[in-house]
């Protein structure tokens, strides 16, 4: 669930403020406990440049809390910052262009894909210590003609673990994959691709994955 004010500022700029369910969470030796919702406020500019498409700012606010496995219940402040945009690139292509986004916080792991957890109880100081997360993710699109194109993208993330943190636990991951598209009618596309993961724990421990994707869509 989410409640969620748009506002325009003009021809270019927008802001948005939301208030969304706390129940995406995810703790290490505690049980969830969910008290206020997550607040997000966000602003876009959309210049409509040659070479800039839009840039966003966000900044999100959680309200942590859970029960630790020596019965108390304590609270934590989890927050992240965002900045993402988009690029245009017609030096190389009319249609071509490059995406980007960084996050950066405490407490908001299991907002992202494959991310750490929010936060881990300490049994020692009866405590609820957030997980610091830094990501970072970009895309370069090509269009080889109108009806074929490319997407090259990598993506990298990595836990700040606080010292009580098992070695299991996720240290950090990088994921890269490279595709092409044809698109030789309106209701038809067909795909390959081709992806690459890494992953790390605390303890050093690591391993890698390689997947190939093969995708058809037909509308009518």
């Amino acid at each position: 669930p989410m409640v969620r004010s748009t506002k325009s500022l003009g021809d270019q700029l927008a802001a948005e403020f939301s208030l969304e369910t706390p129940e995406n969470v995810s703790y290490v030796d505690a049980t969830k406990r969910t008290r206020w919702p997550d607040v997000v406020a966000a602003g876009t500019w959309n210049p409509g440049g040659k070479y800039l498409d839009h840039l966003r700012l966000a900044v999100l606010g959680r309200d942590l809390r859970a029960d630790g496995d020596t019965g108390s219940t304590e609270s934590a402040f989890g927050w992240a910052l965002n900045g993402s945009g988009k690029l245009l690139l017609p030096f190389i292509g009319e249609k071509d262009n490059f995406r980007f986004a960084l996050n950066y916080g405490a407490g908001y792991g299991a907002q992202l894909a494959d991310g750490p957890a929010d936060a881990v109880f300490d049994s020692t100081n009866s405590e609820l210590k957030t997980i610091g997360v830094a990501s970072a993710q970009v895309g370069l699109q090509h269009w080889w003609s109108d009806t074929w194109r490319s997407n090259l993208t990598f993506g990298h993330l990595r836990a700040d673990n606080p010292n009580v943190v098992e070695g299991d636990q996720l240290k950090q991951t990088s994921y890269a994959g490279i595709n092409v598209i044809w698109t030789p009618y309106d209701n038809l596309r067909l795909g390959l691709e081709y992806l690459w993961g890494r992953l790390e724990n605390e303890d050093g421990d690591s391993g890698t994955a390689n997947r190939f994707l093969a995708s058809a869509k037909f509308s009518y």
